[in-house]
């Protein structure tokens, strides 16, 4: 039975076409590793990783602070009233917050025309002693009424 179907099919098939005609092997395909996807999702992986080291790394931390020209307060209370900001991160501290901080607790001091500058300096040291040894909170000093030197004094103190 299965030799009759065979020379059925045999049959069947038209002679002179098929004998010479070579089977083509269909090679599939390999997928491609690096496609444009999987490319932009490394670069934007990478780039994370790196802003995130950059955060981290204590490299971009406050290790030491210096102050110079200051004679009335001392260091650390200067360092205390900026919150101390030794191991933050410099890329995320905000310094003009604390830079106001600091000025809140300075005085202003207004000399008005500078005629007798080196009277009014005088006198603005005299006050700055008295200030000192009356330990009174200052928030301004107005020298320009000449020899009667206005003197704010914040509430409280």
């Amino acid at each position: 039975m299965k030799d009759k179907r065979k020379a059925r099919k045999r049959s069947q098939m038209p002679e002179g076409k098929n004998k010479n005609r070579r089977r083509r092997v269909v090679k599939k395909e390999k997928p491609k590793t690096f496609t444009k996807r999987f490319v932009i999702f490394l670069i934007v992986l990478s780039l994370l990783i790196f802003v995130i080291n950059a955060f981290r790394h204590p490299y971009m931390k406050v290790s030491q602070i210096y102050v110079t020209g200051n004679e009335r307060l001392q260091d650390t209370d200067i360092i205390s009233s900026i919150q101390n900001p030794i191991g933050k991160n410099i890329l995320t501290y905000n310094v003009k917050k604390n830079e106001k901080k600091l000025m809140e607790k300075d005085m202003r001091v207004d000399f008005g025309d500078l005629k007798e500058s080196s009277y009014k300096i005088r006198l603005l040291e005299s006050i700055l002693k008295d200030v000192e040894s009356k330990d009174l909170d200052v928030s301004s000093i107005d020298l320009s009424n000449g020899k009667k030197p206005v003197v704010e004094i914040n509430e409280g103190s």
